[in-house]
Order: C-alpha cells, then structure tokens, then sequence
C-alpha cells in the first residue's frame, strides 16, 4: 500500500509541477490548438469522399463527338435535298463540317468511326452513324462508385446513347471510317486509318 501512495504521491507532485509551469491560459491555448489541428486533418480526409468528380472527357465527350458527326452527316444529306450522303463523296464544302468536332479532343486515343453506308436525311430509325472505339466507366456519373464500361454510338435519327463492350465487339468496323479522316485536308486525298478496338 505504501508505494501506491508513493505513486499518487508522484503523479500528484508531477501534475503541480505542470500547473506551475505552464500558465492556465497557455494550457487552453495547446488544447484548442491540438483540436483544431485534429478536426482539420478529418476534414482534409474526408474532403475527397464529398467531392464530386469532373465528368469531363470519357463517354461525356466520346457522345458530343459521335452525335456532332451523325448531325453533320444528316445535314449534309439534308442540303442534296435528300439525296443520300456518303463519307466517301464528300464535297469539300461538306468536309468543313467536320474540321472541328466537337468533344473529340478530349478523348485522347480514342477513336471516333464514322459509317461509310449512304446516309439519309429521312431519319432512318437506328442507322448506326458513328462510334467510339473506347470504352469509359463516367457516363451516367454516379455518386459512388463508377458506370459500366460503355461505348458511344449516334444514329441517324438524331439520337445518340451507350453500348455494352459485348455489343461493340459484334459491331462490323470494316463499314466505318476516322472520322478525323473526314476534315479538309491540303492533300486530294484522304488517308484512312487503321482500325483499332481499345475495350
């Protein structure tokens, strides 16, 4: 018994000698401080998981692109008065249309395919216009967690969505083109290049 009274003896005298050495006012400042800086560090930790990511690029993009290409095709088509609009017989005037896509500079090395099949301005229901070969997780953005794996399609009535890898790998990429192939160039001709299925 007589060294736990030593003990409380000694925590006893070593608590005084705190209170002695450090003023009241002091100790509240250090305790202020040091829960300041612990409810700042939780803050910057949880900070990423309230943060909504951008959703710049990925599908966001590859959709703006294939839809920009399918509507200009469409208007192509639209201004022969309803003849039919291929990639192949462009007009130089109707090449234009295309020098600036919209979306595609975000997607990197993506590749964005236009059909090389007659285009119609009659709204063809479900014609396949154009399709990216990448497929991105970001479209529909979700708060947790991300979307499957997708790629972007438009079609020739206007609309444009998102398919499954499953369905891209059945698509026939042979009836599609660059679609950077289809801006003006200062050469006659204009080089197609190979394609590529990145998924």
């Amino acid at each position: 018994m007589q060294r736990g009274r030593e003990g409380i003896a000694f925590d006893s005298s070593v608590k005084w000698r705190l209170d002695q050495m450090i003023p009241a006012k002091r100790k509240t400042l250090m305790v202020a401080l040091g829960l300041g800086a612990a409810v700042v560090a939780c803050g910057a930790a949880m900070l990423p998981l309230l943060a909504r990511p951008t959703n710049c690029g990925g599908n966001s993009a590859a959709l703006g692109a294939c839809k920009n290409i399918a509507l200009n095709l469409v208007l192509a088509a639209t201004e022969r008065e309803g003849t039919a609009v291929s990639v192949t017989n462009l007009t130089s005037e109707e090449r234009e249309y295309f020098r600036h896509i919209s979306g595609i500079s975000w997607l990197g090395t993506a590749t964005v395919f236009a059909t090389r099949e007659p285009v119609n301005a009659d709204k063809q229901p479900r014609q396949l216009i154009a399709v990216c070969n990448k497929a991105y997780d970001n479209v529909p953005q979700r708060r947790f967690g991300n979307a499957p794996f997708t790629h972007a399609v438009a079609y020739g009535d206007g609309s444009s969505g998102l398919i499954s890898v499953e369905e891209f790998r059945e698509l026939d990429l042979s009836r599609f083109i660059d679609a950077k192939t289809l801006a003006p160039t200062n050469s006659a001709t204009t080089r197609s290049a190979p394609l590529e299925r990145n998924f």
